[in-house]
């Protein structure tokens, strides 16, 4: 509710599992390969973990785009020192398919592995990820990683869990709109029709205004700035 006042919504949900790492599936990783991040090739790996991130912000509603100062987990990364581990997961042909920051912890049910970060490129990205992970089991009882709301891979994730794991959804970060012209031409438009918004901004006044959309066939075909008194 705080946040609300300055025109903050949550933005997306996602899904955070928890996986038996005794009980995932052994894959077929075809000649798939892991590089560890360290000092001795940041700059080298910077540009995969770069390509995949764009990828990634393209297909999931709500994702960041980064500044170059959040790629600083590789930019900066000191696994040995830091104890934090991040590994990009290349397949046979030599394309990345996932990027992950894991680190261990030690909880009730013991040392369980935490992902902080992963990203991948479709199922083998996220089976190479699991592959790696299962490499840990006879020192860790767990894992713990997050996925975006996406019904295809959350059918998989649980199928590949041979039913051993649980799940909740968590909020992956709240949003606000700064142009709402921009994100009207962006959004999603079902059917035929019109409409006139009405939008109201204390924060940013230059957003105040009524604007008239019309689409077809679930495409937006036309959108005009009226006079702030156009009845919405």
């Amino acid at each position: 509710m705080y946040y609300r006042k300055f025109g903050f919504e949550i933005g997306c949900f996602g899904k955070q599992c928890q996986y038996l790492l005794s009980m995932i599936p052994s894959f077929d990783m075809k000649d798939g390969y892991f590089v560890l991040v360290d000092e001795s090739n940041r700059k080298q790996v910077l540009s995969d973990v770069k390509q995949l991130y764009g990828a990634w912000e393209v297909k999931y509603n709500g994702m960041i785009h980064n500044e170059g100062y959040e790629y600083a987990f590789v930019t900066e990364s000191n696994p040995y020192k830091d104890q934090e581990f991040t590994y990009l997961y290349y397949r046979g042909s030599g394309k990345p398919s996932a990027y992950f920051t894991i680190h261990k912890e030690m909880r009730n049910e013991g040392q369980i592995v935490v992902c902080t970060r992963l990203v991948y490129a479709g199922k083998e990205g996220l089976q190479g990820f699991l592959a790696l992970v299962k490499t840990m089991e006879s020192d860790h009882v767990q894992v713990i990683f997050t996925i975006p709301a996406c019904k295809t891979m959350e059918c998989l994730v649980k199928e590949w869990s041979m039913g051993a794991f649980s799940e909740n959804q968590i909020p992956l970060g709240m949003v606000r709109v700064v142009n709402v012209e921009r994100v009207l031409k962006k959004a999603a438009y079902r059917g035929n029709g019109q409409v006139i918004l009405g939008i109201t901004n204390s924060v940013l006044p230059q957003n105040n205004g009524s604007y008239w959309i019309r689409f077809t066939n679930g495409t937006l075909t036309a959108i005009e700035r009226m006079p702030q008194d156009q009845v919405p």
